[in-house]
C-alpha cells in the first residue's frame, strides 16, 4: 500500500516539503525552528494532527518508508536516524 493511502491526510509529508524549503538544518535546534516556523505557518491544531499521524506511522513501522519522500523533496542528506531524531522532537512538542 502506497504511503499516500495509508496517511491521506500526508502530515508528515508536508511536514518534508516545508523542511526543504526552509533550508533549516537537521540539527536539534533546526528542527525545533522547523517546528516553530510549522505552527507559524499551519497553526497548532495541524500540528497536532502531524503528531497524531506520526504516532501512527511510527506504530506501523513506515518511519523508514519516508527516507524515499525526503530524498523526493531534495533532502538526498535524510537518513532514518534523522527521521527518528525529527520524530522524537515533534512528539516531545
Amino acid at each position: 500500500m502506497e504511503l499516500s493511502e495509508k496517511y491521506p491526510e500526508e502530515y508528515f509529508n508536508h511536514w518534508i516539503a516545508m523542511l526543504s524549503t526552509m533550508n533549516n538544518d537537521l540539527t536539534e535546534s533546526g528542527i525545533k525552528e522547523q517546528i516553530e516556523n510549522y505552527k507559524n505557518f499551519e497553526g497548532e491544531q495541524e500540528f497536532s494532527e502531524l503528531q497524531l499521524e506520526l504516532k501512527t506511522i511510527i506504530d506501523n513501522g513506515d518511519l523508514n518508508d519516508f527516507v524515499e519522500v525526503a530524498n523526493n523533496h531534495g533532502l538526498e542528506k535524510i537518513q532514518t536516524k534523522d527521521l527518528i531524531n525529527m520524530a522524537e522532537l515533534i512528539m516531545a512538542e
